[in-house]
């Protein structure tokens, strides 16, 4: 399965963001690289991107997505709220950041990812596959009262 990524309200966060071609920016979310591209667009070679995202999958979308822009690229795995990490790697005063949150449908369509009930598969639900609780865990192995206090 391929990941591919169309961007939300793309024109309106390009926008925002306000791109500044030598500038540093952050997407928290990069997912496939729709927004990033259009970062990497705007950005020259003494530009920086930092590409965060959770799924390992995701950042290599993003990067073979991105590889023929000249800007500076930094990919990280991690989470957008590891903002030591984020802010090591941007290296200099950030210029913008973007957050897309939420479940790709690359996520929910792969039914390895076990985000959907459309397909029979193990209940996953991980947004970084390398880490080690699955929802299948937590439903089959925590307690009732430990179930509702999650919840």
């Amino acid at each position: 399965m391929e990941f591919e990524h169309v961007p939300v309200l793309f024109d309106e966060v390009m926008t925002a963001l306000n791109i500044k071609e030598d500038g540093i920016y952050v997407d928290g979310t990069v997912g496939g690289g729709g927004h990033s591209s259009g970062i990497c667009e705007r950005l020259d070679e003494s530009g920086t991107l930092v590409a965060v995202d959770r799924d390992i999958e995701a950042l290599s979308a993003a990067e073979e997505r991105l590889k023929g822009y000249s800007c500076n690229k930094r990919f990280i795995h991690a989470n957008y709220s590891d903002v030591e990490a984020i802010a090591e790697a941007a290296g200099g005063k950030v210029q913008g950041i973007l957050l897309d949150l939420g479940v790709s449908s690359y996520q929910l369509d792969n039914p390895e990812r076990g985000f959907s009930y459309m397909q029979d598969a193990p209940l996953d639900m991980r947004m970084d596959g390398s880490d080690g609780l699955t929802a299948y865990d937590v439903v089959n192995g925590y307690s009732e009262a430990e179930i509702a206090r999650i919840i």
